[in-house]
């Protein structure tokens, strides 16, 4: 879900993703070929795991992002 968030910031800005372990290069790769971006049921779906959990997953992260950035 970070890379689907991020990509076109990504690409706008050219940023060199291979340095980021938690950049999904496939779905990069995807979205600046095909312009197309998988939701967030098809994450869902690849991993065996439901939407709801997705979000919450990624609400906590952000979470921590923020209180670590806030320091």
């Amino acid at each position: 879900m970070m890379t689907v968030r991020a990509a076109q910031s990504l690409t706008e800005l050219n940023v060199q993703t291979n340095r980021y372990h938690f950049i999904n290069q496939k779905i990069l790769q995807g979205y600046i070929t095909l312009g197309i971006l998988p939701t967030q049921r098809d994450i869902a779906r690849k991993y065996g795991r439901n939407e709801a959990s997705i979000s919450r997953t990624m609400k906590q992260f952000l979470e921590k992002v923020k209180v670590l950035l806030d320091r």
